[in-house]
């Protein structure tokens, strides 16, 4: 049987008499494992309960196959009783289970999709969200939203009452998801008929039109695929929703809208989509991003509905080399073992070189008033010295 590394799997096994009937395993019973052609016992992880359950005879052997253990992905195994009895006869050599590491393809591809899953990357639309909901405000169904999970020919099917059909699909791609594309297959059976499709804008609080469904009088489905803009993904207390319509308010005749698979191709993203959509981090409302303010504190950006708020950000863009090389810095000097600010290395290292003193094993920087010590260094002789450590 093949297994995968990091699994803990068990082992049940008899142990006989000659006649075949179930009897103890005595003696101190070990079961060990060997590694291919290896000659080591692994031991570590390797654990055996005799008697399981009450029963005689039945045997519960334990293996936690992990790197940590001793053992590898690719490898073939087998668990042997090192050590037991049974009737005084010795049964060490006898196999109780041979099992593999990762050589199936089954296990290939569990591996694999471990390590994919581990690799998804920030800003990454790698992943897909079928449909968590659906709500139907006219027009009755066969089945429900859980039929568009797969492309299998099993459909949603909506079919239009007194002319007219409303209904959307809700997808839930967690409050850190930002939607990218939603991806459909289906069709509508009635060719004199269409159906407008609408994603909706949790900004605006309106549905964008996406796009108009033709009606067919095949069973052929269509695929079709939308991308979504930032403002497609819900904010507040519907973070992560995405919604997509489909709707008509008059005029069908007998149309039945058959859906065999629809989902949401997402991003994780390193914080709250509210974060980026409401709280202005982004504004996509001219198209821009024009919403950018820096608080106070420094450490966070955030956007207003000002209308100076553009005039900043354009005046920080106007910078030129002269004005950065012609200000005056701040003087300031970091602490002793305290990483310094890009002004505060560079007093610190024009003062080292224009105005210090020496005396001894000291030596003392000043700080532009000439007279207040900015910082102190220890020499390591104060006739030869080869190098100064930073004292204060």
């Amino acid at each position: 049987m093949d297994r995968t590394l990091e699994d803990t799997f068990y082992i049940l096994f008899t142990s006989e008499d000659a006649d075949g009937f179930p009897i103890a395993l005595l003696g101190s019973p070990v079961v060990s494992v060997y590694e291919d052609s290896s000659l080591a016992q692994i031991t570590a992880g390797v654990s055996l309960s005799v008697d399981h359950d009450g029963i005689t005879g039945l045997n519960l052997a334990t293996v936690v196959a992990t790197a940590g253990n001793g053992f590898e992905t690719g490898k073939d195994y087998a668990a042997v009783i090192t050590t037991g009895t049974v009737g005084g006869t010795s049964l060490a050599g006898k196999v109780v289970e041979r099992f593999s590491l990762g050589l199936s393809a089954a296990a290939v591809g569990i591996n694999n999709l471990q390590e994919q899953i581990g690799q998804i990357s920030t800003g990454t639309a790698a992943i897909s969200m079928a449909a968590t909901n659906a709500v139907i405000t006219t027009g009755t169904q066969v089945n429900t939203f859980a039929s568009t999970k797969l492309r299998d020919g099993i459909y949603h099917q909506i079919s239009d009452v007194g002319g007219a059909i409303d209904f959307y699909y809700e997808f839930d791609i967690g409050a850190n998801g930002i939607g990218a594309e939603a991806s459909l297959v289906g069709r509508l059976n009635s060719s004199n008929d269409d159906l407008d499709v609408y994603i909706y804008d949790w900004v605006a609080a309106d549905w964008d039109l996406a796009g108009i469904v033709q009606g067919v009088n095949t069973d052929v489905d269509t695929p079709a695929v939308i991308n979504l803009d930032i403002t497609h993904t819900g904010i507040g207390a519907n973070a992560g929703l995405v919604r997509v319509r489909a709707t008509k308010a008059s005029g069908l005749t007998s149309a039945t809208f058959h859906m065999d698979q629809i989902y949401i191709s997402y991003a994780v993203l390193g914080i709250d989509a509210t974060d980026i959509v409401s709280n202005g981090a982004i504004d996509t409302s001219g198209g821009a991003v024009v919403n950018v303010v820096t608080v106070a504190t420094n450490t966070d950006m955030r956007g207003t509905d000002s209308a100076a708020t553009s005039a900043d950000v354009a005046a920080l863009n106007d910078l030129s080399t002269a004005d950065i090389l012609t200000a005056q810095l701040a003087e300031s000097y970091a602490a002793d073992g305290v990483a310094p600010t890009l002004s505060q290395a560079l007093m610190l290292i024009q003062q080292s070189l224009g105005d210090f003193s020496i005396s001894g094993t000291t030596v003392t920087v000043k700080e532009l008033d000439g007279a207040t010590t900015a910082a102190t260094y220890t020499l390591d002789s104060d006739t030869a010295p080869t190098s100064k450590t930073r004292a204060t």
